[in-house]
């Protein structure tokens, strides 16, 4: 008992397994070609039923067209009989003048006493159905089917009257074999040629959805890859210019972004690193001359203090800068801003930094969609900049203009400095570089500025040549640029 009950449950479990392995090997291709199979199955069956029904009323109606025509075309010519005529003999020389393609045939009877047929319909005389008409005419034009010696027939029959009496039947019939199978010959022609349609249509989605699955596939193992830490680890999907192809494409430059930013990380946290570590070992340098030294006087107590306070300083310069470049790389808020106005704004500010010869220079009368705050921060970098790279007399212009194309607009700081070389200018976008005058910064100032204009979709314009000056350019895309004018001319 319980070795049999331990068999089954061990039966059982291995079942489950089994049935959970044949589940598992239901890929989504297999769900998908199945779910669109049943779909395809289901419509092309109800396809095929509506198909069945109209070949099948196109042919009884064929059918009963055939048979009205007979019964007009024998109507029309009763009508010119000649009444010296007697209507047995008129009724055999229409019979007998009356040709029928095969399948089809008349059958008259008169007053129940004789009738008359052609020969394709004389074998259907005897039927029960035919009998009971030829004894009994109908009252109207009726249609009846009735099956004769294993061929089913559809026959029309109209009472016959003369001077308001009835004279007979008129029974016009069509063996409905020929329809019948005419109309099988057009739904089998149907089937077949559905047939192959399904099953392309079933081989294309199949293809199709191998491909899609494929490069989701590759996306899934590409995103575990990164996941683990590989970062150049890429799709590099290759084939026709599609969504699938934009959707791999857009993956691996996402992942580019990713890296670079990751890559931009590192380096700054590195290069953080060693500018903090400066001023801390100076400082810690100093304070431990302090501490071992017991014959410093209250001056030289006051200069270390001092050198440490100006290392603190500069720690502190460094850590504004850097909250100020991590705000430019935010998303930017923007507002209406008058770009004249703007620049006035800077120009006054820019007064009080240092005792130079500032100039306002052309600024056209426009409206810019932009971050103002984040603008007004970038702009006083270059001010700061330009103020530290000149003299007492020098002369700094503020100023702006749109490019002959007024595809962009720039704004701009330039001074009258010493200017700077070749190798200056290529390094000049370096994160913590600073310049070669005595009260350089921090060496992040471009980096915000650069920052700033790329989040508003621009860039900055770097020219500048040795003895000649520098002339800093933010510069931004005309489409933020905001056309009053234009939009009340449209209204």
């Amino acid at each position: 008992m319980h070795l049999t009950l331990f068999s089954a449950t061990v039966s059982s479990v291995s079942s489950v397994s089994k049935s959970g392995r044949r589940r598992r090997r239901l890929t989504v291709v297999t769900r998908l070609m199945l779910i669109e199979t049943i779909v395809l199955l289901v419509a092309f069956a109800l396809l095929s039923i509506e198909t069945s029904n109209a070949v099948k009323s196109a042919g009884e109606s064929s059918i009963r067209s055939n048979l009205i025509q007979q019964a007009n075309q024998f109507v029309n010519s009763a009508k010119s009989r000649s009444a010296t005529v007697p209507l047995n003999s008129f009724v055999k020389n229409y019979l007998s003048s009356d040709v029928l393609p095969s399948g089809e045939g008349v059958i008259i009877g008169i007053n129940s006493k004789a009738v008359f047929a052609t020969v394709s319909a004389s074998a259907v005389i005897k039927s029960s159905q035919v009998t009971d008409l030829i004894k009994s005419p109908p009252n109207d034009t009726t249609f009846i089917s009735f099956t004769y010696q294993a061929k089913q027939y559809k026959a029309l029959s109209s009472p016959m009257y003369e001077a308001n009496s009835l004279q007979g039947v008129f029974i016009a019939l069509q063996d409905e074999s020929t329809a019948v199978s005419y109309s099988n010959h057009v739904f089998m022609v149907f089937i077949f040629q559905s047939g192959i349609v399904l099953l392309l249509a079933i081989a294309i989605t199949y293809i199709l959805l191998r491909r899609v699955l494929k490069i989701l596939k590759d996306i899934r193992l590409a995103a575990t890859d990164i996941s683990r830490g590989d970062l150049e680890r890429r799709i590099d999907m290759i084939g026709p210019n599609d969504e699938l192809t934009l959707v791999a494409k857009t993956f691996d430059n996402m992942i580019d972004r990713i890296n670079i930013l990751i890559s931009d990380q590192k380096r700054l946290l590195s290069d953080v690193s060693h500018q903090l570590k400066t001023p801390l070992t100076a400082m810690g340098g100093q304070l431990d001359l302090v501490l071992k030294s017991n014959q410093l006087d209250s001056d030289e107590v006051k200069t270390v203090v001092q050198s440490v306070r100006n290392e603190i300083d500069r720690a502190s310069r460094l850590v504004e800068q850097l909250l100020v470049l991590g705000r430019s790389i935010e998303e930017v808020d923007s507002i209406p801003m008058d770009l004249r106005s703007s620049v006035s704004e800077i120009l006054n500010a820019a007064i009080v930094i240092a005792q130079r010869n500032w100039v306002k220079g052309d600024v056209p009368d426009i409206v810019l969609n932009i971050d103002v705050d984040k603008f007004n921060s970038a702009m006083l970098n270059l001010v700061d900049n330009a103020a530290k790279a000149t003299n007492v007399g020098d002369t700094i212009e503020i100023g702006a203009s749109e490019d002959d194309d007024s595809e962009f607009i720039s704004i701009y700081v330039k001074d009258s400095g010493r200017g700077m070389s070749e190798s200056e200018i290529d390094q000049a976008f370096e994160r913590f570089k600073k310049g070669t005058s005595s009260n350089a910064g921090t060496g992040l100032g471009l980096n915000i500025v650069d920052s700033v204009a790329r989040a508003h979709g621009g860039f900055v314009r770097l020219e500048s040549e040795v003895g000649a000056g520098t002339k800093v350019s933010i510069v931004i895309p005309s489409w933020r640029k905001i056309n009053y004018g234009e939009d009340e001319d449209e209204e």
